[in-house]
Order: structure tokens, then sequence, then C-alpha cells
């Protein structure tokens, strides 16, 4: 019995040994490197490039960041085109020569450095121009360019008694409406008086409402018309302007106020901050100002050509 019992108790023994000596194997197996990079996972395959793209191109390039002077506002502004081929027409007595082409003016001129910038002035008269430094500048033409409309529409249109009653409400009430109308009619007018009268800073835009004009085509405008054309119907019609223009407006400042003058051609901005023009006649001299401020503040920048004008 003794015996027998000595004899189990070594094979227990054995079993036991042998299953710690397993088991150390299996462990040290796992914990080898080489071994446990053998048995990893097979690597999944890389997915096929697709047809005609390149992975370096896939993003555009980000846009460069504008430098501070951009961020503020200050990047140029693009020339806005002059109306080419400009001549002055022969059958127009031009007593200003070449003056808006950059050459010396005639004796007798006067430069008012003391307007601000804001306006822009000029005024027409026999042997003497009385100008803003700034005269030339071409400027939103705002309701002046309907003297230009109604030129046409009475010289070059199908001489309809619509066009003229229409022109009539351009000058006297300042009527956007009957402008509208001559502008589709005859979207070249603009730009076809501007060549004819040698205006260099006048041309139409999109229409009637976006073009440009300056202080001085509209004083030499007026001024050939006043001496080649004393009994024009657009200069009539300057004489007998509305005191109340056909959106209400009282029609009353600017060129209107300098001494001498018979009639007047009003202009104004209903959008954004305010913008005023006037163009002027009288027997001896013509005048237009455009101001980037209502009429209050026009009627303060004008009143200094009084000084000059006889």
């Amino acid at each position: 019995m003794h015996k027998s019992s000595s004899a189990f108790s070594i094979r227990r023994v054995t079993r036991w040994v042998t299953s710690v000596a397993i088991a150390m194997a299996v462990t040290v197996g796992v914990a080898d490197p080489e071994a446990g990079a053998q048995n990893a996972l097979p690597q999944l395959p890389a997915l096929p490039a697709l047809p005609g793209f390149d992975p370096a191109q896939a993003l555009p390039p980000a846009p460069a960041v504008p430098n501070s002077s951009d961020v503020l506002g200050n990047v140029p502004v693009p020339q806005l085109p002059a109306v080419p081929g400009i001549t002055d027409n022969p059958a127009f007595p031009d007593p200003l020569g070449s003056i808006d082409n950059g050459q010396a003016a005639p004796q007798g001129d006067v430069m008012l450095t003391n307007v601000p910038a804001r306006t822009s002035m000029a005024v027409i008269m026999p042997g003497r121009v009385i100008q803003t430094p700034n005269a030339n500048e071409a400027r939103p033409g705002l309701s002046i360019v309907k003297l230009y409309l109604a030129d046409y529409a009475l010289r070059k249109g199908d001489g309809s008694d619509r066009d003229t009653y229409l022109a009539k409400r351009m000058i006297r009430f300042s009527d956007d409406n009957a402008a509208k109308i001559i502008d589709r009619k005859y979207p070249q007018a603009i730009n076809s008086v501007a060549r004819e009268f040698g205006l260099g800073n006048t041309w139409r835009g999109s229409h009637w409402g976006l073009s440009y004009t300056s202080a001085m085509d509209t004083a030499r405008y007026l001024n050939k018309v006043r001496l080649s054309r004393p009994n024009s119907l657009i200069l009539n019609w300057m004489r007998q302007a509305s005191p109340v223009a056909a959106d209400g407006t009282q029609q009353n400042w600017g060129t209107s106020t300098l001494r001498g003058v018979t009639g007047t051609k009003w202009g104004w901005s209903d959008y954004g901050e305010p913008t005023v023009a006037s163009a002027s006649i009288s027997p001896t001299y013509t005048a237009a100002a455009f101001t980037f401020g209502g009429p209050g503040t026009q009627n303060v920048d004008v009143r200094s050509a009084n000084a000059y004008i006889h």
C-alpha cells in the first residue's frame, strides 16, 4: 500500500513538471519578436490608383494672402475707358482750343484752389476759363447726361413729336422715365454727342444712369450750343426748368446761384451718399459743378466763382 502511493506521487510530479515546461515554451514563443512577426496578419493589398488622378494635384493651391494695402482697400482702380476717336466738330466754334488735351489754357484762366476736392467745377466765358484743379475728372453723370440724350433725340432722332416731348420732360422736370425711353431707343446717343462735341471724359455706362461726364465737358458742351444754336430747345427748356422735378425734388442749387444765370439743369443720386450736380447758362458764360455731398455743400463750394464772373 505504501509502495503504490509513492509511485502515484512520482507520476503526479512528473505531469506537473511537464505542464510547466510546455507553458514556458509557449510563453517564450509568443514573447519572441521574430516569432510574433511571423504570426502577424498578412498585409492588406494597396488600393489601385484611380485613372487620371494625381494625389499631388488633388487640391488647388491656396490663394495668396493680400498684402496690407489691399486689405485696407488701396487696390488700384482700373482706368475707366475714354470714348475712342474724339474730335471736335468743325461746325461748332471752340474758343477753348485744345484745353481738354492738356495744352496751355488761354490767358486769363483762373484756377480755384480754395474749393474742396469734393467739388469739381468749370465756368467758360469769352477768353477765360474758371476751374477747379479736378474740373476734367470723370464723375457719375447723374441727370446731367440728359442734356446729351435730348440733344441726340432732337437732332439725330426720328423727328417724332414723342421724342420732342420726352426731351422736354428730361430737361425741365429731369424725368427719369423719359430718359429711360430715349436711352433704350437711342443707346448710342451719349457716346455720339461726346464724340461730336469733343467731350473726352464723357461716356455711357450700361444705361444712361451709369454714365460719366465731367464739369469741363458739361460746360464745354453748353458753351458750344450757346454759341452755335442760341435758340436751341435745350437752352430754352433750361430757362423754363420746373421748380419741382418729376420725383418731387426741389431744383434750386449749385450753379443756378451764380451771378447772371438764366437757366439750369440739375442732377442728383437717389442711392447711397448724397451726390449732386448742376449745369447753368447765362448770356455770357456756361458753368457746371459736381459735388460729393448735398445741395447745401455745392452752394458753398461754387460761391467763390462769382468773384471772377463778369
